[in-house]
């Protein structure tokens, strides 16, 4: 929704999408599929306005007099505000490969340490749960994915059902 679109990443950003997306995340910390969907979707919407700030001369930023800087200060700002630095570091083990994106792409610095059952021989560390190789991100299939961004006329009055709902 955000990564082909910068006017829905803007939209998103406009109509408070960072503190629904942080809010969700904070209220199901054990749950994998929104830890990695609200780690996605901020790297989605950093990714896309700063790639778009990328191919800016500078003059067509939106706020006018602001420098490409100063926009994508203020992109980061909005998100570390509330905290998205925390989340993303204590993600669920399941959902590293999205945080660590999501933290890259706000520019963060982070590294990312992937060992397998060989790495811990001799260390104190049990390895009856390691497996032998890591899957990297991608790796396993996702039937559920669509490649192809369909546009919908709803996008402004779903973000505002949301925002009603978790009363912003």
């Amino acid at each position: 929704m955000a990564l082909r679109r910068p006017s829905n990443a803007r939209a998103i950003i406009d109509e408070g999408g960072p503190r629904l997306i942080l809010t969700a995340m904070k209220r199901h910390e054990e749950n994998v599929s929104v830890q990695r969907q609200g780690a996605l979707a901020v790297r989605n919407i950093v990714s896309r306005l700063m790639r778009d700030l990328d191919g800016s001369s500078g003059d067509n930023v939106a706020s006018g007099n602001t420098t490409v800087e100063d926009a994508r200060s203020a992109i980061r700002d909005r998100f570390g505000e509330l905290g998205v630095e925390d989340v993303l570091r204590n993600i669920h083990q399941g959902s590293v490969d999205e945080a660590y994106a999501a933290l890259r792409d706000l520019g963060y610095s982070v590294t990312l340490t992937k060992f397998s059952a060989e790495d811990l021989e001799g260390s104190n560390i049990s390895n009856s749960n390691v497996v032998g190789r890591t899957m990297m991100f991608g790796e396993k299939h996702n039937s559920n994915f669509r490649p192809v961004y369909e546009q919908s006329a709803g996008l402004n009055n779903a973000v505002d059902e949301a925002v009603s709902n978790f009363g912003a």
